[in-house]
């Protein structure tokens, strides 16, 4: 992870210059918080964007694709700068893509809500690790949500937001509707998996501060969790899960871009305020 006194600088550097951000950054990279603030909900958010998505198969990382004439990268960066739950974004990106994200995604899309540009490790729970390090020490929540997902809604966020004050945290999910099978190492069917009370999960996940910080801490070090909440359940929390919206996909293959493309469309000709 970068120090974060250099993250600013290196933005400073760059030109990107936080007109938002009234609370002072100190030595350490935290920032001083009036008691005032102290018991209010306060959501920051970290966006995990340091992966390599090999599986787009394309000859750039796939933060950088094109989604409705925006740099996918900017467009989920762009619906929780516009969120007005979240207060923070710390933004985990690959290591060698530092320079590009500040000029091409944070500079020119005036992204105010980043105050942390990190360097992700080797693994998803490195770079979560390297995020949650660098998050304002104001937050009370402390959200996850993967870069590859730009079709997020402010209504959604609200949701989890809402559940998370009530509970350790919650994550948005859907149902199991198809049937699942399950297979040997040589494709033969070995049984039918009960769908009932299985879900899908998605992100953002949104969790107290406090909890997120201490099942991270708590994690045996082999451990290489897929998702947040799993961290979270490990270490005993509750985590309660809520409706979420078939439309928030993650931008994986080739074909996830098109259907994205679909689901833009479709918002425009309703004019939906997403």
């Amino acid at each position: 992870m970068l120090n974060p006194k250099m993250d600013i600088e290196l933005l400073k550097q760059a030109g990107y210059r936080n007109d938002q951000r009234t609370e002072t950054i100190t030595e350490t990279g935290m920032s001083a918080m009036p008691h005032q603030f102290q018991d209010q909900p306060w959501l920051a958010m970290i966006v995990a964007a340091a992966g390599t998505g090999s599986r787009m198969k394309m000859d750039q990382r796939k933060q950088f694709a094109t989604l409705g004439g925006m740099v996918l990268l900017a467009m989920t960066l762009k619906q929780l700068q516009q969120d007005p739950n979240v207060k923070e974004i710390i933004l985990v990106s690959h290591p060698n893509e530092l320079a590009r994200v500040q000029q091409e995604i944070l500079v020119s899309g005036h992204m105010t809500k980043v105050t942390q540009l990190v360097a992700g490790g080797a693994s998803r729970r490195e770079s979560v690790e390297a995020g949650l390090a660098s998050v304002n020490s104001r937050a009370t929540h402390i959200g996850i949500h993967d870069g590859a997902r730009p079709l997020v809604t402010s209504a959604l966020i609200q949701r989890i937001f809402q559940a998370a004050q009530k509970a350790d945290g919650a994550i948005p999910g859907l149902p199991v509707t198809d049937t699942l099978k399950r297979v040997d190492d040589k494709g033969i069917i070995t049984g039918t998996v009960s769908r009932v009370q299985l879900w899908s999960v998605q992100t953002p996940q949104i969790f107290s501060a406090a909890g997120i910080q201490q099942a991270y801490e708590r994690l045996p070090g082999e451990a290489a969790p897929t998702d947040d909440a799993a961290v979270m359940e490990a270490a005993g929390f509750s985590v309660q899960i809520v409706t979420g919206c078939d439309e928030n996909i993650k931008i994986t293959v080739q074909e996830d871009l098109r259907r994205a493309e679909a689901i833009l469309e479709s918002r425009r000709r309703h004019h939906e305020n997403w």
